[in-house]
């Protein structure tokens, strides 16, 4: 019995098209890191596609009281806060496999705090190209003395396997990924949406929306954005509003008409900026879905830039349009 752990809509529409694609019987957990995602719990539920749909919202996180604790204690009484987030009759040690999208969750906490093994499914599209300059770079192993005093004495948490508790590490395209390659296993993302059948895509687009996206004349071009505040990369909201300014003007001077889909984590307003903005809780990936194009598509570093159909892409870097290569980060 497999079960998947989703924290974000990307983790979670994965999630379905690999159940569509397998029809294995297995569960799956949606936690509340996603945004409205007690509803898409309940869509989940709905269509049937797994035997189990489960919704956990939040969960107590044990805040140790001194440095004794935290190397002592943290991780047992870790794992006792967070069961009791837990429904009734939910165990991870009854499934033979625990899929894993994102190593510095709650859940997967909670799985090394129990020393449980599981399994690691790449976070994005290649998104394990780009993580020294993303928000998570300092998930990646670490060199030196602390680093070999935290092994040893499994003091706090330790990722992508080092703990020796992940059985491996699913990826996309292996080319470029910045992690040990002992671990890794490739999973082409792309035979998998192609093996869906026009039902399989209704049934995605019923749990996951359809976007509705307004006829405009001339060119078409869609911004994705990144929740750069909430990452901790930018520290305030009118930083970030700035940089998409600059994109849209940009494009706009190329002749565009501007669309903007806000990442389902990004806070921001961007209600003044004058362009149509999308529905920012819908995947990207579910514009092939629908069927939906445009002329081009712009981001500074999300990876479902190639999940959207369009003529070009490009890349925002330096305050200016890169042109990108598909299936190239």
């Amino acid at each position: 019995m497999k079960l998947y752990v989703c924290s974000t809509y990307y983790h979670a529409l994965i999630a379905c098209v690999k159940q569509l694609v397998d029809r294995q019987e297995a569960d799956i957990l949606i936690t509340g890191y996603i945004p409205e995602g007690a509803a898409l719990a309940r869509r989940i539920e709905e269509s049937g596609l797994f035997r189990r749909t489960v919704y956990i919202g939040g969960v107590e996180e044990y805040v140790f009281s001194n440095a004794i604790d935290h190397a002592l204690f943290y991780h047992r009484k870790s794992a006792a806060a967070i069961e009791k987030s837990f429904p009734a009759g939910f165990r991870f040690e009854d499934y033979d496999e625990v899929n894993i999208f994102h190593d510095g969750t709650w859940m997967a906490h909670y799985m090394k705090d129990r020393r449980l093994p599981y399994r690691i499914v790449e976070d994005g599209l290649d998104s394990y190209k780009i993580l020294t300059t993303g928000p998570f770079a300092h998930m990646l192993p670490q060199k030196g003395l602390k680093a070999l005093i935290k092994r040893l004495f499994h003091i706090g948490y330790l990722y992508f396997g080092e703990d020796g508790l992940v059985r491996e590490i699913e990826v996309n395209d292996l080319d470029g990924v910045e992690l040990p390659r002992e671990r890794l296993v490739e999973v082409p993302r792309k035979p998998l949406f192609d093996a869906l059948r026009p039902e399989d895509k209704q049934l995605l687009l019923d749990v996951f929306g359809r976007p509705e996206v307004p006829p405009v004349q001339g060119k078409t071009a869609l911004v994705l954005t990144q929740p750069f505040v909430e990452d901790g990369l930018m520290d305030t909201e009118e930083e970030q509003l700035a940089v998409y300014r600059d994109i849209v003007r940009a494009l706009r001077a190329r002749g565009y008409a501007v669309m903007l889909k806000p990442h389902p984590r990004d806070a921001a307003d961007y209600s003044g900026m004058g362009v149509v903005v999308l529905d920012r809780t819908i995947p990207a990936e579910m514009f092939r879905l629908a069927g939906v194009s445009f002329d081009c598509v712009t981001a500074i570093a999300s990876t479902a830039l190639f999940d959207v159909p369009a003529r070009e892409w490009f890349r925002w870097q330096d305050g200016e349009m890169r042109r990108a290569q598909q299936n190239a980060l």
